[in-house]
């Protein structure tokens, strides 16, 4: 059972090992009463509860890190119980939504609901034990669509999923989307893929930037990431039919393009991707 305890405590960040404790203002507290009261069974209002805290404590955190946000333009502030999706979204103007998932005590998995899954830049694991005083930020996962996340994923052997490379992350987003131009690479590219975000490739692009050192090894991360994309949206002959710019062709009439075609025509998209991204 969750109490809560009243403290002292002014609003604060405590940042020990990697992980960040935020302490809980009674601010998110009134605003998860209000939501969680609003719902149909004690199970939804607990969840709504838990998940209004976690957004809370995660804006908290970005903004002492002056990365704006705005718990209002999210889906998960002011909850419909109509429509009882399980999501801890938090909007960031300009960017995009990031998902802010509650971790109990003991819990060990966590499951992204369906409605969470799509469209994130990133997913937070906030950390709750029995009194909700503070919750503790255990790490993020960044520019990665994710069905689970394992809490062992936040231990210091992966220090990429570091709670800290979170603002780090957005700003190199922010600034990558900044410089996009209607006519360049990566606009050409976004617009055939229809993304659930417009921030979603960029913010994929940027995680193989974080996570891969070797300009080879990002290409071909690249590569994949396109692939893998253009298999969601349709199939990747079709994708690179409609950016056949990108193919080396001996013959420009040619109906249809080869298998080895298709190959260097996703090859030439990344290695121009790859150059975009370098500036």
């Amino acid at each position: 059972m969750f109490e809560i305890e009243e403290t002292n405590y002014q609003e604060m960040i405590i940042h020990d090992e990697g992980k960040v404790t935020v302490i809980l203002p009674q601010e998110a507290h009134q605003w998860a009463r209000i939501f969680a009261a609003k719902q149909d069974d004690v199970e939804s209002g607990r969840r709504v509860y838990l998940n209004t805290l976690a957004v809370f404590a995660v804006s908290f955190f970005l903004e002492r890190h002056r990365i704006e946000t705005d718990l209002e333009a999210s889906d998960c502030w002011y909850p419909n119980p109509m429509t009882p999706f399980d999501v801890a979204d938090l909007y960031l103007p300009d960017l995009g939504q990031i998902e802010c998932r509650p971790v109990l005590p003991d819990q060990r998995h966590i499951e992204i609901p369906e409605d969470a899954r799509n469209g994130r830049l990133a997913y937070v694991a906030v950390q709750f034990s029995e009194v909700l005083d503070r919750v503790v930020l255990l790490g993020v996962i960044c520019g990665e669509s994710r069905s689970s996340i394992y809490i062992r994923e936040f231990s210091p052997s992966k220090p990429e999923n570091a709670i800290a490379n979170l603002p780090i992350f957005l700003n190199k987003v922010k600034e990558l989307a900044a410089h996009r131009q209607e006519d360049d690479v990566l606009s050409k590219v976004e617009a055939d893929l229809e993304l659930s975000s417009p921030m979603e490739l960029v913010a994929r692009l940027q995680r193989i930037l974080m996570l891969e050192s070797e300009p080879s090894l990002q290409r071909s991360a690249i590569e994949r990431t396109l692939k893998e994309l253009a298999r969601q949206e349709s199939t990747i002959r079709e994708f690179a039919e409609s950016h056949r710019e990108f193919a080396v062709l001996s013959d420009e009439e040619t109906e249809d393009l080869t298998d080895e075609q298709v190959e260097s025509t996703f090859r030439q998209m990344a290695a121009d991707l790859w150059r975009y991204l370098q500036g």
